[in-house]
């Protein structure tokens, strides 16, 4: 039983959605993750509504390195609005050796830079850095004085200040769509309308 946070049930979409336990029946333990993506193919958008309690059941199934629960039954317990029994937790809050706890939760994260977009067309995938773009350990130093321990902290460092995203959809199939997903702060669309900068 938990709150589903967020719903994937639309057309080239994950067919799923997540759910997390409310705040008040999370356990003590860090390092364990209180959500789950739950894969339910034959449910539609109407089905599930953020912010519903609702109690599944099903198999559970590790897929792409991810925990997952496919469906076989679900109750709405409360069909009334009730996201704010989840907290969401600042994902560059947790380092990123750390942040297995985080898989299937709500995060957010302030505002962050584009740093890398190769699988923006082909995903709708792409990685985003805190305090500014990336530098590579290359860049800093002098040629000829590379340290192994000193560039292995600086990789590091770099992964605790980003976050690969992902928009939710299903599309691995189908590269270069006509329409690409982006927060562009209006319709989420990428269009000649909008301004990004990388870096």
């Amino acid at each position: 039983t938990g709150v589903v946070t967020r719903v994937f049930l639309g057309d080239d979409e994950m067919a799923g959605f997540f759910l997390q336990e409310e705040d008040s029946e999370a356990d003590a333990d860090a390092a364990t993750s209180e959500g789950i993506f739950v894969l339910a193919p034959n449910l539609t958008p109407a089905d599930v509504i953020p912010g519903q309690i609702v109690d599944v059941t099903g198999d559970v199934v590790e897929s792409g390195g991810e925990t997952t629960l496919v469906l076989s039954d679900i109750e709405i317990i409360d069909a009334s609005d009730n996201s704010g029994l989840v907290t969401a937790t600042n994902v560059f809050s947790v380092d990123a050796d750390d942040r297995e706890a985080l898989v299937g939760m709500l995060v957010f994260f302030d505002e962050v830079t584009g740093t890398e977009t190769f699988y923006l067309t082909r995903d709708n995938q792409y990685i985003v850095s805190q305090d500014g773009l990336l530098e590579q350990y290359t860049q800093l130093i002098t040629p000829g004085t590379a340290n192994a321990a000193d560039a292995e902290a600086f990789e590091l460092a770099n992964a605790d200040k980003s976050i690969f995203v992902d928009d939710g959809s299903n599309r691995s199939d189908l590269q270069n769509p006509a329409e690409i997903r982006v927060p562009d702060g209006n319709d989420g669309i990428l269009d000649a309308a909008d301004t990004f900068t990388m870096g």
